[in-house]
């Protein structure tokens, strides 16, 4: 349709233009929610990968402060992925945009041999809660499941 034909059915149809904005508003709302969808199929596919590969470890240390003299309870809680596949540990950390990513130097088995070099992503404390409350309703793993509660509890009940 040329310009000119466009301007005279515009003139002859004055919701024309009403049309063409409920259509961009379509258009912006299936763009959202295909982007939305992306989302929900990322953060399932890493929780898949936190289920094989990762763990959860929450644990409380005592520790010395100096000026007061003492020993006190100390909450750690850290996450962690690691695996051979260097992609999947920078995707991850690239997705959420949260924790540190550690280079494992290959180690010697019992016969000797080196094994292939790994990459940690380490999430502690606070990127750690908000790690597992986005991956939470997609963890199937019931132990993952239990000390994820866990940790989510410890941080929402202060």
């Amino acid at each position: 349709m040329s310009k000119a034909s466009k301007e005279a059915f515009k003139e002859l149809f004055p919701m024309w233009n009403q049309i063409e904005e409920v259509k961009k508003e379509a258009d912006t709302l299936m763009m959202n929610k295909m982007i939305k969808h992306q989302e929900e199929l990322n953060l399932a596919y890493s929780a898949g990968l936190f289920d094989g590969e990762g763990c959860i470890m929450k644990s409380i240390t005592m520790k010395y402060n100096p000026v007061m003299k003492k020993r006190y309870p100390c909450n750690t809680i850290r996450v962690e992925v690691c695996n051979t596949d260097f992609g999947l540990i920078e995707y991850l950390h690239g997705f959420f945009n949260l924790g540190a990513i550690v280079k494992i130097p290959p180690r010697k088995t019992a016969t000797g041999k080196l094994r292939k070099p790994q990459l940690r992503w380490n999430l502690t404390h606070r990127q750690a809660y908000q790690f597992l409350k986005r991956v939470l309703k997609y963890l199937k793993a019931t132990d993952k499941i239990k000390k994820a509660h866990a940790v989510i509890e410890h941080y929402e009940s202060r």
